[in-house]
């Protein structure tokens, strides 16, 4: 066997004990790659990967921005994100897409929980995101501390 489907399997048992530094979705997917079907899904993600990530370039260019969710909810309480799916795709996209993009804390919902959205930007943008998230921040109050309500 291939020095990384050994590898694969072992990260498993990491992670069953706490010591996998790699997310439970990266180990699936690694384990998913030595499945012939899911091989050719994962060529064919790929592909709309490439085509979706030359819309988006397009779509960005210049000094345009897209205001995107951070996550479907406001931030999870600890040890949420274990249960709730595929969510990591709101951040997880646009690393594949390879643009620049910058996280703004907004303030907190009305349960006292942290708020945020991303700032996406055009290839090589990365200042425009962050004047822009720069100006967002002092606009909404920026990252409040979800403990004060509490004290």
């Amino acid at each position: 066997k291939q020095w990384y489907q050994r590898r694969v399997r072992g990260e498993m048992l990491k992670k069953l004990c706490w010591r996998s530094d790699h997310s439970t979705y990266v180990i699936i997917t690694g384990m998913m790659e030595r499945i012939p079907m899911a091989k050719a899904s994962l060529d064919q993600l790929l592909a709309m990967a490439k085509e979706l990530r030359e819309q988006i370039h397009q779509l960005l260019e210049g000094d345009t921005v897209l205001l995107y969710p951070s996550h479907p909810m406001t931030a999870p309480r600890h040890h949420m994100p274990c249960f709730t799916g595929f969510n990591f795709a709101y951040t997880g996209i646009w690393n594949i897409i390879g643009v620049p993009v910058t996280q703004v804390p907004l303030g907190l919902d009305k349960n006292g929980l942290p708020l945020g959205v991303q700032i996406i930007g055009g290839l090589h943008q990365d200042r425009l995101t962050i004047a822009v998230a720069r100006e967002l921040e002092a606009a909404f109050g920026g990252w409040v501390d979800p403990t004060e309500k509490y004290k």
